[in-house]
């Protein structure tokens, strides 16, 4: 697991959260630092979408990626994004770890020290 990269994106999926408690809809995404045009990751109060490299089922990584209990893949695209669904009791820290795990596992940043940018964009 990487502590850093967790630790680095928590606090924004905090503020995703929080603003959800308090009736209203935030998405905070997050790329990779060294790229301008590239992987990244979206994260809503109950969901997560990526970009989604890959040919095959996303179902086939759901495993992998160690996903709290309630998480689900509900749209995927080949080659283009996936959507992993979750339920109302999942944690900041545990969407901060399927974050990381997506960077890692899916978008191929495994190994290596990655740095993420972060943009807050309200929805509603």
């Amino acid at each position: 697991m990487s502590a850093d990269q967790i630790a680095d994106t928590r606090p924004s999926i905090v503020e995703v959260f929080k603003a959800s408690s308090d009736g209203e809809d935030w998405c905070v995404q997050f790329t990779l630092s060294d790229r301008a045009e590239g992987p990244w990751v979206q994260v809503t109060r109950d969901m997560v979408n990526f970009a989604y490299p890959h040919d095959r089922n996303p179902d086939d990584l759901l495993s992998t990626l160690e996903p709290p209990p309630s998480a689900r893949v509900v749209a995927w695209e080949s080659n283009v994004y996936a959507t992993i669904k979750f339920g109302p009791n999942v944690t900041p820290s545990e969407v901060a770890k399927l974050v990381d795990a997506v960077f890692r596992h899916v978008l191929g940043c495994i190994g290596v020290d990655y740095h993420v940018d972060t943009k807050l964009e309200r929805l509603s």
